[in-house]
């Protein structure tokens, strides 16, 4: 039986809301050739009080195992078999990883509005599997 992993999408948005989506998986076998598949999906935003600039959910075979936004700064567990990995120093590496991520994302954040004269007005683009689902074009109104 396949696995039907997410796609790779790397979509940023900028704007006086800017957001930014990224996705990363891993793919493995074990010795009894089952199929597992590892995914981050983060999501940078700007401008927004109270929420989080930087959010990275892990899901494991498509089911979420950890969770991490830059409000709380630490990875939350989101299954109770997650709470008996015995390296003592995973947690505290987990944490400095997704905390790196944070600030990639707000670097690649600014460095977009920039490029991009992104300072005002909005702009919203819609997708779907890695292709363009509606969007509109501000010049031709289409």
């Amino acid at each position: 039986p396949g696995i039907n992993l997410l796609p790779i999408i790397i979509d940023y948005v900028a704007a006086l809301l800017v957001v930014a989506a990224g996705a990363g998986f891993l793919v493995w076998r074990n010795k009894k050739k089952v199929t597992h598949s590892l995914n981050y999906v983060y999501t940078g935003t700007s401008g927004i009080p109270d929420l989080p600039d930087f959010v990275s959910v892990g899901l494991l075979n498509g089911e979420p195992i950890d969770y991490y936004d830059s409000n709380i700064h630490k990875a939350v567990l989101r299954q109770d078999w997650m709470a008996k990995i015995e390296e003592s120093d995973y947690w505290e590496m987990q944490n400095n990883i997704l905390n790196n991520h944070k600030h990639w994302f707000k670097n690649s954040i600014k460095i977009l509005k920039d490029r991009f004269n992104q300072t005002e007005d909005a702009h919203e683009q819609y997708g779907y599997n890695g292709n363009d689902f509606i969007s509109l074009d501000l010049k031709t109104m289409r």
